[in-house]
C-alpha cells in the first residue's frame, strides 16, 4: 500500500468522526459582520449547532444585532444551546416594545430553564399580545415544577383560544393533580 493510500485511508477516517477543520468556527465568527442580515441569521442557526462554550462570545454579539431578525434568531439560538450567560439581556428584552422580541425572549429563557426566572415569565401571561402569552405559557410548562401550575391555570380564562388551548394542553402534560378540576370543568 503506497503513502497517498495510506493518507487517504486516515482522511477518510477522520472525517468519520465528525472531525471539522477548526477553520470553519472562525469563518463563521468573521462572517457575523457580513451587511447582509439574512446572512447573519444563517450564521447565527449554524453557531447554534456547535457547544455553548465555543460559540458564546458570538451569540451574545448578535443578541445586540443591529437587525431585529438577527437578534431574534440570536434569543433562539441561545435558547437552543442553553446558554445561561444570556438570561440578563433575555430578561431585559422581556420589557421590550416589540411584541415579537419579547415572545422570543420568553421562549429562549423557557428552554434555558434558568433558576429565578419564573416570576419574570409569569408577567408575561399578562402582556397584551397573544403571541406574548403563548410564549410565556410555552416557557413557564418547559421550566415545569410546582411554581408554575398556578399561572398556567389562569391562562385557562385567556381571551385568545389559541392561548387556552396551549394552556390546557401543556398543563396536561405536566400532570400535576392540582389542574384536574379545572381542566375538567373547561
Amino acid at each position: 500500500m503506497g503513502w497517498v493510500s495510506r493518507i487517504l485511508i486516515v482522511a477518510l477516517a477522520v472525517s468519520s468522526f465528525g472531525f471539522e477543520w477548526e477553520g470553519r468556527l472562525t469563518r463563521l465568527r468573521r462572517e457575523m459582520e457580513d451587511p447582509d442580515p439574512a446572512r447573519r441569521r444563517e450564521v447565527v442557526q449554524l453557531l447554534s449547532s456547535y457547544p455553548a462554550s465555543e460559540v458564546q462570545g458570538a451569540l451574545l454579539a448578535a443578541l445586540e444585532d443591529e437587525d431585529a431578525g438577527v437578534r431574534a434568531e440570536a434569543a433562539e439560538a441561545v435558547g437552543r444551546v442553553r446558554l445561561s450567560e444570556a438570561v440578563p439581556r433575555l430578561l431585559d428584552w422581556l420589557d421590550d416594545p416589540e411584541a415579537d422580541v419579547r415572545a422570543a425572549a420568553a421562549r429562549a429563557l423557557g428552554q434555558i430553564a434558568a433558576d429565578g426566572t419564573v416570576p419574570q415569565l409569569v408577567r408575561v401571561l399578562g402582556d397584551a399580545h397573544s403571541e406574548v402569552r403563548r410564549a410565556g405559557v410555552e416557557a413557564l410548562a418547559a421550566i415545569g415544577g410546582d411554581e408554575v401550575v398556578v399561572p398556567l391555570l389562569g391562562r385557562l380564562d385567556d381571551v385568545d383560544v389559541r392561548v387556552r388551548t396551549l394552556a390546557a394542553q401543556l398543563l396536561g402534560n405536566l400532570g400535576d393533580r392540582r389542574a384536574v378540576v379545572t381542566l375538567v370543568g373547561r
